[in-house]
């Protein structure tokens, strides 16, 4: 099985996943997002409210 691996450690990275995602159509089965640390609380709190309008909580997280 092929295996799709995003990382992003800023909002727009995580957009640009989003699209790529989209733009390849990669099921979520076979992705995996990985979340680089976000530099700030502030950081932080963009990337969840991100995962969660962007539907990316289908993919696992690491």
């Amino acid at each position: 099985m092929k295996l799709n691996v995003f990382v992003a450690s800023t909002p727009l990275q995580l957009i640009s996943c989003a699209e790529a995602r989209a733009r390849y159509d990669c099921a979520p089965q076979s992705c995996l997002l990985i979340i680089a640390r976000p530099d700030n609380k502030v950081t932080e709190n963009q990337m969840a409210f991100l995962l969660d309008r962007l539907r990316l909580n289908d993919i696992p997280t690491s």
